[in-house]
């Protein structure tokens, strides 16, 4: 029972930390590829949006995923992220978080678990607004060691995405 009470303590503790990370993310400046869309408000007035979908990557002995991220080209500090990115036209967010978690690691096959968390954020970027919604997926993995590398980037997340950590 014990083992038990750690493993359930240490998953919480991994995602606590992801979520914290993530949210220190937003406040540092959100994307940092910058790759915003743009949509059209019921007011006629255009506002900037981006919907993601993000992957709480937990390995067989609960380590959670992280990803360290620098855009030399943008103001924000360095960070530490969970693997995810912005909806293609037309794409679900769990088909997104899938694809993504695909693109970004390499891992593929995987039962996409429940959402844990989703974040809407607005404010303004640049003096305009911007809105960003995002869903957190949990994928849990049964493997204890898992080898996690960057499989099918884009060219501007090359250029940013960096060291990957459990």
């Amino acid at each position: 029972m014990s083992g038990e009470t750690s493993v359930a303590h240490g998953t919480l503790a991994a995602l606590a930390l992801g979520l914290a990370l993530l949210s220190q993310s937003a406040e540092a400046g959100g994307s940092p590829s910058g790759r915003a869309g743009r949509s059209r408000q019921p007011s006629g007035r255009a506002e900037r949006s981006r919907r993601a979908a993000r992957v709480l990557l937990l390995d067989g002995r609960d380590r959670l995923l992280l990803i360290h991220v620098q855009d030399g080209a943008a103001e924000a500090p360095a960070l530490w992220m969970t693997p995810g990115g912005g909806l293609h036209p037309g794409e679900s967010f769990e088909q997104a978080a899938l694809r993504e978690l695909w693109e970004e690691t390499g891992i593929e096959g995987v039962a996409l678990g429940p959402l844990v968390w989703r974040r809407r954020r607005r404010r303004l970027l640049d003096g305009r607004p911007f809105e960003s919604l995002a869903h957190f997926f949990l994928v849990r993995l049964a493997e204890r060691e898992v080898r996690a590398a960057p499989h099918a980037l884009e060219p501007d997340e090359r250029e940013v995405l960096g060291e990957y950590r459990w």
